[in-house]
């Protein structure tokens, strides 16, 4: 009974302490004061991580904001904490982005109360698709090479002052950098048309660790395939650093010789002269950056694998040798 009679006065105590420390104790049932001291506004910050170690900046505040989102190598999502830093509900909240390439979720909240009146806040994620879906198979178009934008459009309505209904809106600009792995690729003196129709016709060889087979540049494209002494450049006019590996056939081994290996860096060149007229097989490596697969054919491990094949084209050797800056790869001796 002691112990009963020491609970019962301990909480009597609290309510009565928690009772004098009120703000206002004026207010009605159903009321807070911080409806009647000012409207709602939005605050936006991004969050960097949904683990315990997730950090988040200061939200940015007013009817414009902006933040770059750095790099992306393929489809991403990003992650945002939406606050209400103004003294008012903010309800009817609806968040949107016109570019298709670009998706937010969720798209609509019912009421977002002041930050000091609820310890949570709501998660916002932005999805920027690029090159590979962000579930399931297939591809999606990559967005453009290099800086790329989109905006997001958060509104909802708060009361004034006065009590009187006001929209409140807030447009975030958002920016990163579409990262692509492109190349340009010269047989002799004829630009190859990858991006032709009939640039890859059927397939060959398996390379040694590979589950699958190599795709053939086409030989009954117009110009395809080489004869010995011309010369095979591959040009890198994406954005990203390209790891290149040169193989080639050995047809009187039956196995495939090398590779020899290159950084190819943006807007730099690499050369390989046929001297006996192997078919050489290039594997690019973009650091598992997406690339135009009606271009080139990613595999499984994320990188690219073709071979250019001898079709008995005559080609005037060395007519249109590389330039001075190429890099010449030697995947075997002359």
């Amino acid at each position: 009974m002691k112990r009963a009679h020491i609970a019962l006065v301990v909480s009597a105590a609290l309510l009565a302490l928690s009772t004098g420390c009120s703000d206002d104790s004026s207010a009605g049932p159903g009321q807070t004061t911080v409806e009647q001291s000012g409207p709602g506004a939005f605050g936006l910050s991004r969050l960097d991580g949904l683990g315990r170690e997730q950090t988040s900046a200061s939200p940015q505040v007013g009817e414009d904001v902006s933040f770059d989102l750095g790099p992306i190598r393929a489809s991403t999502a990003f992650y945002f904490l939406l606050y209400n830093v103004g003294l008012s509900p903010i309800t009817g909240v609806t968040l949107s982005i016109g570019d298709s390439a670009y998706a937010v979720y969720p798209t609509s909240i019912d009421t977002l109360m002041p930050r000091d009146l609820t310890g949570m806040l709501p998660i916002v994620k932005v999805s920027a698709y690029h090159g590979t879906p962000m579930e399931g198979v297939g591809n999606r178009p990559c967005l453009p090479m290099g800086r790329d934008s989109a905006t997001l459009v958060i509104r909802g309505a708060t009361r004034t002052l006065g009590g009187a209904d006001t929209a409140v809106v807030l447009t975030a600009q958002i920016a990163l950098t579409a990262l692509v792995m492109a190349v340009d690729l010269r047989l002799g003196c004829t630009p190859v048309d990858i991006e032709g129709p009939e640039a890859w016709t059927g397939s060959v060889r398996m390379l040694p660790g590979m589950g699958s087979v190599v795709p053939n540049y086409g030989t009954s494209a117009s110009g395809a395939g080489v004869t010995p002494g011309e010369w095979v450049l591959l040009s890198n006019r994406g954005n990203v650093t390209i790891g290149v590996a040169v193989y080639y056939w050995d047809h009187s081994l039956l196995c495939t010789i090398g590779p020899v290996t290159a950084g190819l860096a943006v807007g730099d060149s690499v050369f390989v002269r046929r001297q006996s007229g192997p078919d050489l097989t290039f594997c690019l490596d973009g650091g598992h950056t997406v690339c135009d697969s009606r271009v080139l054919q990613p595999q499984s491990d994320g990188r690219v694998y073709f071979y250019v094949g001898c079709n008995g084209n005559v080609l005037a050797a060395n007519s249109c040798p590389p330039s001075d800056t190429a890099t010449a790869l030697n995947v075997y001796s002359p």
